[in-house]
């Protein structure tokens, strides 16, 4: 509900379901917020929603990112690079990549593409 109030513009009613939810612990919910407030452009309620979103899960790269957009489209170009400064000592390092593949003498080789880092 806090994503379809959100993404409507009714950012009144969405900080309204969130306030009755029995714990605003959910990433997900803010994550939501923020994705709304960047459609909208909203940066008050992005900052909040942003602020809450890392302190429950600070390698979560999706609220680095939006927000640093948000401060972008914005014109506010200084925050958003201190923003995208923030991720170069917490971005989360993906999964390697891996592709399997069946030979002609049906034997399995594997390949990875080992780590890669993750940056806006």
């Amino acid at each position: 509900m806090v994503m379809i109030f959100g993404f409507a513009g009714q950012f009144d009613k969405a900080i309204a379901m969130i306030e009755v939810m029995p714990s605003s612990n959910y990433l997900a919910v803010w994550i939501a917020l923020l994705g709304s407030c960047r459609k909208w452009g909203n940066v008050k309620l992005g900052k909040l929603a942003f602020h809450q979103a890392i302190q429950l899960d600070d390698n979560i790269a999706a609220a680095y990112i939006v927000m640093a957009n948000i401060y972008s489209e914005a014109g506010m170009q200084e925050d958003a690079e201190k923003v995208k400064a923030m991720t170069v000592n917490i971005a989360p390092w993906q999964k390697p990549g891996m592709s399997i593949l069946v030979d002609v003498n049906g034997n399995l080789q594997s390949f990875s593409i080992g780590k890669v880092r993750m940056y806006i």
